[in-house]
């Protein structure tokens, strides 16, 4: 059964959509943060234990060094560090004199109590004196996030080819078959770099957050071979909401001096910055040094490795939000009368409202039907629409 989890549908275009995801603080709030984690008094090289979760990386942190089970956080490199309102007390601590504003798409803000975490464990990484804002997750398997204001002076060795994470002081040596991106940071504490896309320079913030390879706002001209374009409900931290994006297949994409085969590219005019994101971690070496400043890229034969990933070129997909939902549609679609978030009640008289698991099997038992027959809900109407399953993912 062909069946893509609501998670992995959303996450290329919100999968940490910014402007809701991201603590902002004033200048005077971030200088105030801690920067802990230390394993001994002398330098130090740590094995994180992690896991890939729909392409992002959630890191098993600990509120106790014998505490018998992790928490989930995710490490994404363009947030602050945040903790859910209902696992804050299983760490010691007690609020700070310091609030926080987070501020969604439409730029509504909402304040933010912030945490004094006394200790946190990433592994055997002793973190201290660790602020966390406190916040209510949609995510309901997050417990937290561990961000950019963890990053300062350490040293991020992503080697996800042999399943590993490595977290140091010690920048490693470089050799001939290394190559560098310098880094730079901003009052966020974010990191990023110039990167030179088609003979276009562009800065792109290292986001952990997203999963797709480049995502880029409408300044970037470019073609590519095909190209297509979705509405698509997005899925943060905070909530869900819809958007746009076009995907751009390219062959032997000029990135600085390599070629990349099998990029796809994800623009949309709903981005603010452009990213680049975890994609470009999963099949190569990939070092993020904070305290030299430089992304190192380290290849074995000068061309940069990205998992094949099938464009796409279904017209709808459905997803479970609170109930059977349209989560995808094709922008040129016209025929066939379903929106983002209409709710699935039937599919051929069958009732698809209770159980996601059940509602994946009756759907692969009707996989090869000519015509879906559906009754959907649309605010509070009721309406029936036809749909063929082979212009459907699910």
């Amino acid at each position: 059964m062909k069946q893509i989890l609501l998670l992995a549908l959303l996450t290329l275009f919100f999968s940490s959509c910014k402007p809701i995801l991201t603590n902002t603080f004033g200048r005077y709030q971030v200088k105030k943060m801690h920067n802990g984690g230390t394993v001994s008094a002398t330098n130090y090289t740590v094995e994180v234990p992690f896991k890939i979760i729909s392409g992002q990386i959630i890191l098993k942190v600990y509120a106790d060094k014998n505490a018998k089970t992790p928490l989930n956080f995710l490490f994404d490199t363009d947030s602050y560090s945040g903790i859910s309102i209902k696992k804050y007390e299983q760490f010691k601590g007690d609020f700070a004199d310091l609030r926080t504003k987070n501020f969604d798409n439409n730029k509504a803000a909402t304040e933010t109590e912030v945490y004094l975490v006394e200790k946190l464990y990433i592994g055997d990484i002793l973190v201290e004196n660790f602020k966390l804002t406190v916040d209510e997750y949609v995510n309901k398997n997050l417990d937290g996030v561990i961000g950019a204001d963890f990053m300062k002076d350490k040293i991020f060795t992503f080697d996800f080819p042999n399943n590993k994470l490595l977290i140091s002081d010690i920048s490693p040596e470089e050799n001939a078959n290394d190559y560098p991106f310098e880094l730079k940071k901003d009052w966020r504490k974010v990191y990023s770099t110039k990167i030179n896309i088609e003979g276009q320079e562009m800065n792109f913030v290292f986001d952990t957050g997203r999963t797709g390879f480049l995502e880029t706002t409408d300044k970037f001209e470019f073609i590519g071979d095909k190209q297509t374009s979705y509405e698509l409900i997005g899925r943060n931290i905070k909530g869900y909401q819809s958007g746009t994006v076009t995907y751009i297949e390219t062959q032997n994409l000029a990135f600085n001096n390599f070629k990349v085969d099998n990029a796809i590219i994800i623009k949309s005019s709903d981005y603010n910055i452009n990213s680049l994101g975890t994609k470009i971690l999963m099949d190569n070496k990939v070092i993020l040094d904070c305290n030299k400043m430089q992304m190192m890229l380290k290849l074995k034969d000068e061309k940069i490795k990205l998992a094949i990933k099938d464009f796409p070129t279904h017209s709808f997909a459905f997803g479970w939000i609170e109930g059977l939902k349209v989560v995808h549609k094709k922008v040129e679609v016209l025929a066939i009368d379903l929106e983002l978030f209409d709710e699935i009640i039937q599919i051929n008289g069958n009732e698809v409202r209770n159980d996601q698991e059940k509602v994946a099997e009756l759907m692969e038992s009707l996989k090869n039907e000519r015509i879906w027959y559906l009754k959907i809900k649309r605010d509070n109407r009721f309406m029936d629409v036809q749909v063929p399953p082979s212009i459907l993912e699910y």
